[in-house]
């Protein structure tokens, strides 16, 4: 069988420096004929094209140029050879070695050879720390070192660098850089088919594939080769117990016209395999990079796939994959939420239209959300994807339903829904969030969106909100969410409130009896960065008696103390001191049964950065008092201090009035209750476990 044509190649170098030695010391065969017609016989056989070769008259160097597939090769360099016994030469070479555009290589090459060239009696080759870079391959190394040691049939090879650069010379986005390389290599039998072991490590290293980005740090591996024919090889990794991973590469000359990479898995320890994983998510998938902090728990995966990539086309495709995941449990602090016994299965086959998966959790948290997940089919094809059949997640105590759902993958993931939620109490929905019962209004809410699509930054539902509270009614319509993956998300919303019990309301807020109702809208509203960039909003409070002749709202006194207090927020004792407070605010004023008010409310329109402020004021009033009211009785009127009408005010002048009249109504309902805790401090909300 003929030896594989690489290993063959260097001991013919070997033996034409020694045939050119055999002739200097044999004067008799000096002649050049001898010498041509030798590699004329041999020449055939070996992979490359002997373009010249000249040995020097005292042996002070030897100097041969080959082309191999295009590429040019030069060695030249000074040449030692000695007797060592009867009818045997040892040789020592010490060449440049030039690869066509690649920088120079220094190269220590020794072997002990017969004089009639039967037997090649080892050969050793030596490369001392030096860089390289080869141009036109996009390679460099730093620090690159190796040895090759041939005894007879057995191949040993060493090799390390400190780094390795390479960029595809045709494709920018195709580059490996890699640190503390290091490759042994061990071929018993350098016949064909080659096959050999290898130990293969890399410290740290970066791979970058078009979209595709990692950070990897490689244990050592160790692999099995095979090279069947010149044209192909196969590097199996079949040694290692948890991982069998084999490649096989098609070759043109010295290019990889096609490579197929297979890999199988034992049942592989998740909680040791996640923190590699989630350190080298690639690039494109950031949404997953989110949660780098998960923290695997249990479970166990096992996984196959197949991928083959093709030169001429410069492609990579995933023709297989399977995995299986079991009894997952994983929790992430940062994002308040766990999960247990996850099971995922998910097959896909490059020729199949459709493909599909299963996933279920049986129990999953999310800050104080309980829940599960029942098994879920999960489809989806090139382009599209699709649930067929509703959504299978049930919240604990919340009555949510989610239709299938279907959507688009290309060229950005778009999904349609439906989602309908029955009446709920609102302290049930809110305890989720953590936030205490006694902050919370008795009401409950109920939603029906026939139509939730989303796409990247923006959910846009179809349907309405409705919030049933003391005895009234606040509807949301219109509700839309943009922008959300930017720094400025918005929120567009319609509001209606209306038959909103003011007795009910001031009871539960601590603010005083109100006879009358809550009336109002809230009209185009957008929200930037959580700000109110746009609406149209009416506030105002209507009498219960619309029908009688005189309608009015009644206000206790202590309720219309603390509507000054709101609107004002500043202590009355500053503005109203002494005996006149009491009158107003106290004993008397209940005996003369509070105010009886015409109307109180406001109407606010806000666009393009600037608010205008407008009353509620009859006509009739208005002609009898030329001035504007936010509240108008026979008794207590307040009027707007402004000379200019409609009032126009700034975002951050009306933003830190609200702000202010928030305080004042929290203030309110805390005193009242006796409550001294910190409402203002942050909520640790997370799952039990955590």
């Amino acid at each position: 069988m003929k030896r594989q044509l690489k290993w063959f190649s260097i001991g013919f170098l070997l033996c034409l420096m020694v045939t050119s030695v055999y002739l200097w010391f044999d004067r008799a065969l000096v002649e050049n004929r001898i010498l041509d017609a030798f590699i004329k016989k041999i020449g055939p056989n070996l992979p490359f094209k002997i373009e010249s070769y000249h040995l020097g008259r005292n042996l002070e160097f030897f100097e041969v140029h080959l082309v191999w597939n295009e590429l040019k090769i030069s060695l030249v360099g000074p040449l030692g050879v000695k007797w060592i016994k009867k009818e045997g030469l040892a040789i020592e070479y010490h060449p440049v070695l030039q690869l066509g555009d690649a920088s120079p290589l220094t190269l220590d090459l020794a072997s002990e050879i017969s004089t009639r060239f039967e037997v090649v009696d080892g050969v050793r080759l030596k490369i001392n720390p030096q860089p390289f870079r080869w141009k036109s391959y996009g390679i460099d190394f730093k620090d690159l070192s190796a040895s090759l040691d041939l005894d007879h049939s057995v191949a040993t090879l060493e090799l390390s660098a400190k780094s390795l650069a390479w960029t595809d010379s045709h494709h920018s986005d195709h580059a490996v850089n890699a640190d503390t390389l290091r490759l042994s290599l061990k071929i018993p039998n350098v016949h064909e088919p080659l096959l050999g072991d290898l130990l293969f490590s890399v410290k740290s290293s970066e791979v970058l594939w078009e979209k595709f980005y990692a950070d990897l740090a490689l244990e050592t591996l160790p692999l099995h080769l095979v090279a069947t024919t010149k044209a192909v090889t196969e590097i199996d990794l079949g040694k290692r117990d948890e991982l069998k991973v084999k490649v096989t590469t098609e070759w043109t000359g010295n290019k990889v016209e096609r490579a197929k990479v297979k890999w199988e898995t034992s049942a592989l320890d998740l909680p040791l395999l996640a923190p590699w994983v989630l350190k080298n998510l690639p690039s494109t998938l950031p949404s997953l990079r989110n949660y780098a902090d998960l923290e695997v728990k249990s479970g166990r995966m096992r996984a196959s796939g197949e991928i083959d990539y093709s030169a001429t086309a410069s492609k990579t495709r995933l023709q297989s994959l399977k995995i299986r995941a079991e009894h997952v449990n994983a929790r992430s602090v940062s994002h308040s939420f766990s999960f247990k016994d996850l099971n995922l299965y998910l097959p896909y086959r490059a020729h199949d239209v459709l493909h599909s998966a299963l996933l279920e959790v049986p129990v999953f948290y999310y800050k104080h959300f309980e829940g599960r997940l029942e098994k879920t089919e999960v489809k989806w094809s090139d382009q599209a994807i699709l649930i067929p059949t509703a959504l299978a997640i049930k919240l604990k105590d919340i009555p949510l339903k989610i239709g299938p759902v279907s959507g688009k993958r290309i060229p950005e993931l778009e999904l349609k829904s439906s989602l309908q939620l029955e009446k709920t109490e609102l302290s049930v929905l809110l305890a989720g969030f953590c936030i205490p019962g006694k902050k919370i209004p008795p009401a409950q809410l109920e939603g029906n969106f026939t139509s939730l699509e989303y796409s990247p930054g923006v959910i846009d539902p179809t349907g309405k909100l409705i919030l049933n509270l003391f005895k009234g009614r606040l509807e949301l319509n219109d509700i839309g969410f943009f922008d959300l993956d930017t720094e400025v998300p918005e929120i567009n919303f319609d509001a209606n409130w209306s038959g909103i019990d003011m007795q009910s309301m001031g009871e539960w807020s601590k603010f005083g009896e109100i006879k009358g109702t809550l009336e109002g809208y809230a009209h185009e509203v957008i929200f930037q960065s959580f700000l109110p960039t746009r609406y149209h909003f009416l506030l105002q409070v209507k009498p219960l008696n619309l029908d009688s002749r005189n309608p009015r709202v009644e206000f206790s006194p202590e309720a219309m103390k603390n509507v000054v207090k709101v609107f004002t927020g500043a202590s009355l004792d500053e503005q109203i001191p002494g005996i006149a407070g009491w009158l107003m605010f106290g004993w008397p004023s209940r005996v003369l049964g509070g105010y009886d008010v015409n109307y109180a409310g406001i109407k606010l329109t806000s666009e393009e950065g600037r608010i205008i402020v407008e009353t509620l004021d009859t006509p009739a009033i208005f002609a009898k008092e030329r001035k504007h009211f936010v509240l108008y009785g026979p008794r207590f009127k307040m009027p707007l201090r402004n000379p200019n009408y409609p009032l126009l005010i700034d975002a951050t002048s009306m933003s830190n009035f609200v702000h202010q009249l928030m305080v004042q109504l929290g203030s309110i309902k805390k005193k009242k209750e006796g409550s001294l805790e910190d409402e203002d401090a942050p909520i640790q909300c997370d799952p039990p476990e955590l």
